[in-house]
Order: C-alpha cells, then sequence, then structure tokens
C-alpha cells in the first residue's frame, strides 16, 4: 500500500495552512493509494474549507510494510519550535508556558527556548525534535520525506546557533527540501543544507478553484460585491493595535485616491493573527470619518470566501503573505506591508515596491502597485511548484 501523509499547522484557521492540502492533494492524489492528513491535534474544519486532521502522533505508528511518503505541506515551519505551537492550540498549555516563563526570566534566550521546547514536546508527547521539521533520522519507517516550499522565520534566532549541527543532521536526511525564499535558502546553504527556491504552492489556487468551483462553495450572501468597485483589506491584530490612528489616516487617502469601497475580510483568526479583532478596531474607528459608507466587514469567511473576495477586488491590501500569493495566482494588484516574512517573498518573487515596510506609506505603495502589471511574474512562480513537485514524484518508484 503506497501512502502519503500530509503534516501543516492546519489545524486552526489561518487561510494559507487550510490551503496546502487541498493543493498538494490535487497533485498527487493519483500517485498513492491513501492519503493522511495530520496536524498538531485531531481536528475538523471542513466547515471553513479545510481538510479535517488527525494528530501527528500517526506518524509514529506507521506500517512497515507500506511504502510510505510524508509531506510537509508549506508555511513558516522550519524550526519552529514546540512551545510556540501549543500556544497557538490550547490555552491550557499556553498558561503553564507563561508561570515556567515567569520563573526563568534570568536565565539565557537560548536555555529558555530549550526549556520551552522540551516542555512542548513533553506536553504533547512528540518523539521529533520539531513540529515540522522532520527527518528519516527520526521517522526511519518514511521511504521518501520532502519539504514543500517552507519559510524559514525559525532559522532567525540564538537556537539555530545553538543547535545548527541536529538542524543540519535533520535536515540532511530528508529528500528534497524546497524554501519560498531567497533568505531562507541562504541561511540552509550556509550549513551546507542541499535546497531549491521554489514559489509557495498557494500560487496554484487560481487553476485548482476557478470561478465556476468558488461560486458553488461560496456564501451567496457575498455575490453582491460583484457589484462593486472595492480594495480587499486585511490587517493582523498586532499590527492594528500599534498604528491604530496611522492606518485610518492612510485608508481614507486610498478611498480618496481609488473611490472604491473596501472590504475587511479576516484571513487568519489563529492566537497570533486574530485578523478579525484587528479589522474589527479599525473598523469601528472608521465609522466615525467620511467614508464608513464605503466600509463593509465580512465576518467568519471560509477560504472559499476569501480566495473569490480576493479575486474579485480591484487591489489587496494585507499583512498576510497568503493574501499577497492569493493576489498574485489570480493577477490582482497587491500590496504587503509590515511583516518580515511578506517581505521576504515578494523581494524573492514580486516588485519590492509593492510592499510598505512602514504604515505611513501605504496609501503611496497601494496607488504604485495599481500602475503595474506583470501577469508573467505568476506564470513563473506557477511553473517553479509544478517542476517542483515532479522532482518530487522522481524519487517515487516507478510505476507509482
Amino acid at each position: 500500500m503506497k501512502k502519503l501523509f500530509i503534516i501543516a499547522p492546519n489545524d486552526r484557521f489561518n487561510y494559507g495552512d487550510l490551503l496546502f492540502p487541498h493543493i498538494i492533494t490535487a497533485y498527487f492524489r493519483t500517485h498513492f493509494d491513501e492519503i493522511r492528513y495530520c496536524s498538531t491535534t485531531q481536528s475538523d474544519l471542513s466547515y471553513k474549507g479545510g481538510i479535517p486532521t488527525e494528530s501527528f502522533r500517526i506518524l509514529y505508528n506507521i506500517k512497515p510494510e507500506d511504502d510510505n511518503y510524508l509531506i510537509v505541506a508549506g508555511g513558516e515551519c522550519l524550526c519552529v519550535e514546540w512551545g510556540v505551537i501549543i500556544s497557538f492550540i490550547s490555552e491550557r498549555y499556553t498558561e503553564v508556558l507563561l508561570r515556567i516563563e515567569k520563573r526563568i526570566q534570568e536565565w539565557s534566550q537560548q536555555r529558555r527556548w530549550r526549556l520551552r521546547n522540551f516542555i512542548g514536546r513533553k506536553l504533547l508527547r512528540a518523539k521529533t525534535f520539531f513540529p515540522f521539521t522532520i527527518g528519516k533520522n527520526e521517522l526511519p519507517r518514511f521511504n521518501g520525506i520532502f519539504y514543500n516550499s517552507l519559510g524559514g522565520g525559525g532559522l532567525a534566532n540564538e537556537m539555530f546557533v545553538l543547535h545548527y549541527r541536529k538542524v543540519q543532521k535533520i535536515l540532511k536526511s530528508v529528500d528534497y527540501i524546497s524554501v519560498r525564499d531567497k533568505a531562507t535558502s541562504e541561511i540552509l546553504n550556509s550549513i551546507n543544507v542541499v535546497n531549491t527556491v521554489v514559489a509557495d504552492s498557494a500560487i496554484l489556487i487560481a487553476e485548482i478553484f476557478p470561478e465556476e468551483v468558488l461560486q458553488e462553495r461560496i456564501n451567496p450572501e457575498l455575490l453582491p460585491f460583484l457589484e462593486k468597485q472595492y480594495i480587499f483589506f486585511q490587517c493582523n491584530e498586532t499590527i492594528a493595535s500599534r498604528n491604530l490612528s496611522r492606518i485610518v489616516d492612510e485608508l481614507g487617502t486610498i478611498r480618496e485616491h481609488f473611490g472604491c469601497e473596501i472590504c475587511f475580510c479576516p484571513i487568519g483568526t489563529a492566537a497570533g493573527h486574530s485578523d478579525d479583532i484587528g479589522l474589527s478596531r479599525i473598523y469601528d474607528q472608521l465609522q466615525n470619518t467620511e467614508i464608513a459608507k464605503s466600509c463593509h466587514k465580512v465576518e467568519n469567511p471560509s477560504i472559499y470566501d476569501i480566495m473569490w473576495l480576493i479575486k474579485h477586488a480591484r487591489l489587496y491590501v494585507g499583512s498576510s503573505l497568503h493574501g499577497v500569493i492569493t493576489a498574485m495566482s489570480f493577477q490582482v494588484p497587491y500590496c504587503g506591508f509590515c511583516v518580515e516574512k511578506v517581505w521576504r517573498y515578494i523581494e524573492t518573487w514580486g516588485d519590492r515596491q509593492c510592499f510598505s515596510p512602514q504604515i505611513d506609506h501605504l496609501a503611496d505603495s497601494c496607488i504604485y502597485a495599481c500602475t503595474q502589471s506583470d501577469s508573467r511574474a505568476s506564470e513563473i512562480q506557477k511553473e517553479s511548484v509544478k517542476v517542483s513537485f515532479e522532482k518530487m514524484k522522481s524519487f517515487l518508484p516507478s510505476g507509482v
């Protein structure tokens, strides 16, 4: 029995993470007898467009007589530690970590990291050193392990310096590693880990979810947006709370320039994102301005609602990487802002001037973005992902 296991942080509502299993399944379903989806916990977000997941612990009990393969599906996954993961899934676990953090404030950052990771592993009964950075040296029953266009935010800290030999050992046991930006690739190159820079696989959603499919799956209440000229706006809670008045000012300028309505739509509502909270603050603040009647807030969207609204927008503006990538996929003008991983991706695959590092320049970046039209950039990304998928397939036995 040929089995594919797909692991991703998709047991919580974060738009990009929920996309990966759909994309990989579309391109690999005919190559396996069975596909199983796993994450940190057992979950069912099918009502949001996600695919139900099993606990990652199924990876420890696979049958050795099967022909088993594992794909780490995507996201900012490289060297993310267990302490971070449990903070996303359990308030009880988060409270445990916070109590411990208070007692070890005098410890070095490296010692604190080591303890958090150790506690996270114990609480979740994990056997691998990292949640999503997994090697065949740790799970030898897999005949192939592949990394699909991962981001490397977890590499840029003291932990990586402390444990780079362990990281190196894990990664050198992986059959194929693709990363989604040049900065991540350069770090891996520095420790002699072979890797390939490949666009994020979410760039393929325009091909996997055409208009007729999306219209069957979206909330029918959104259909009136087809008659509107609107800008899709998204922002996480942290950025919104720190820059509330400036965001309101910039949105006023954007509205005045484009004459469009503004659609506020959350992309990630999981801990660490909380777009719904951030957008509500901005939306409420705008109710005291002249553009209040031009603002619309979308509540509890599915992944299909999000991609459809971005597809039909005049412009995407947001701090979400996968919001930017969705706009790229559907060839909608985009402007990302403030978030490092968004910058790393646009620097690698897009137009650098379509990123605003500071809120104060957001309107200028948006105006610039709408003067550009480069469908070739989108096609280059899509082709890189397809080539990467074919490379993964080349590791499978002939006749699969």
